[in-house]
């Protein structure tokens, strides 16, 4: 767990302890995408020995830097919310080039969509050339929000985050060099159509996003990049999902503007509500070098 916090020029230090060894990381700029699984772990809970060997390899004292943490709130009480678990598993063969399929949630009823918020790259699915692929991406029942920070100008980390149900409002505040969210008012769980809400009370302004809970880990759905102090983001999340043949982008990369290739999934996109637990689908490169998914 986190058992103390110091600012510093680079970012905020946190302190972790296990049962062997007390390890100190720093939040500056330097992605170690290799520890990123461990440190997704580490909060209110004992590492492992996998995770001890993550920290410790190819470092002295115990000392690792990583780019943020998402840190979950643990004092505020878990909001249920009435979505279900979905799996897509989308499989391709016989592509005569390697290619990337990004998956984001892009509801075309959300009239705030490339305006005021945006949503981030979920899930890129890498596609070899020749070969059968296989990719799968899960969508889990639980909402979330949270306070985020944005690396290089365009890459979404979060800095603390809880799970949500439709309807809430939160409180945003930094005190002690630390970010917090506080359930000011909850939501009823059952209205789907009812925002999750969050103020920004920390003295400037603030990036905010909405998005799941998948098994302790924030998944970004939408962001808000400059929440004044004092001003209120308002999310209404729909799941729905669509996804492009991409070159250029990377997960949780904040999709600034509309991608010029087709939607796979149409302008109106998947809505995951309307799946089975598990949904196979079939991407396949047509003759004439278009691409298009199917359900299977």
């Amino acid at each position: 767990a986190v058992v103390s916090t110091q600012s510093t020029g680079v970012g905020n230090i946190f302190t972790y302890m296990d049962t062997i060894t007390t390890y100190t990381a720093i939040g500056g700029v330097d992605v170690l995408k290799a520890l990123q699984f461990a440190v997704n772990k580490t909060f209110d809970k004992t590492l492992t020995a996998l995770d001890h060997a993550a920290f410790t390899s190819g470092r002295s004292a115990g000392t690792v830097t990583v780019s943020s943490f998402p840190e979950e709130e643990d004092d505020v009480p878990k909001r249920a919310s009435t979505a279900v678990s979905k799996t897509l598993i989308v499989s391709a063969s016989g592509l005569d080039r390697d290619l990337n399929i990004l998956f984001a949630f892009s509801d075309p009823n959300n009239d705030q969509l490339y305006t005021t918020q945006f949503p981030t790259a979920w899930r890129v699915g890498y596609f070899s050339k020749g070969l059968n692929n296989i990719f799968n991406a899960t969508y889990v029942a639980q909402y979330a929000v949270g306070a985020i920070q944005l690396v290089n100008g365009n890459i979404v980390t979060p800095t603390v985050w809880t799970d949500a149900a439709p309807g809430d409002s939160w409180n945003l505040t930094f005190t002690n060099n630390t970010y917090h969210l506080d359930l000011t008012k909850p939501g009823d769980p059952t209205n789907t159509n009812s925002p999750i809400t969050v103020l920004n009370s920390t003295g400037g302004p603030n990036p905010v996003a909405v998005g799941f809970d998948n098994s302790g880990s924030f998944n970004i759905a939408l962001t808000q990049s400059s929440v004044g102090n004092s001003q209120t983001a308002r999310f209404l999340f729909t799941p729905v999902l669509n996804a492009w043949v991409v070159s250029d982008f990377i997960q949780n990369q904040v999709l600034s503007s509309e991608i010029l290739s087709p939607p796979l999934f149409g302008k109106a996109g998947l809505n995951l509500l309307s799946l089975t637990p598990v949904t196979n689908f079939k991407f396949v490169q047509n003759p004439d070098g278009s691409y298009n998914i199917s359900q299977i």
